[in-house]
């Protein structure tokens, strides 16, 4: 059988369990960064259209937001206290993102 012994050239038998979890956590991110940009895309574009107002404070703003959601996405353990101006934040931008998750996967 040619799988006999397959695993007795590994130096660290943990090592290919180590390698496939590094490579969700990688694809985790990856797709983590994805759902954020897309959704400060949406932002963006939804603030420029209801301001009408400086395209600077707009990004920075965005950024923030993204930055603050991105973070809250990929917690794990016990999260730190938000002030309530940041849960609004992160809790809209987690149904949008799951709304339009739904859409795509439904087409």
């Amino acid at each position: 059988m040619a799988d006999e012994g397959a695993d007795d050239w590994l130096i660290d038998p943990a090592a290919e369990t180590a390698t496939e979890q590094g490579a969700a956590d990688d694809l985790a991110m990856l797709v983590a960064d994805r759902l954020v940009g897309e959704w400060a895309a949406r932002r963006r574009a939804g603030l420029l259209r209801a301001t009408r107002g400086d395209g600077d404070r707009v990004d920075a703003r965005v950024a923030g937001e993204r930055a603050l959601v991105r973070h809250q996405l990929m917690v794990t353990g016990a999260a730190e206290r938000l002030r309530e101006s940041d849960r609004h934040v992160v809790r809209r931008a987690l149904a949008d993102i799951v709304r339009h998750a739904a859409l795509r996967k439904s087409h």
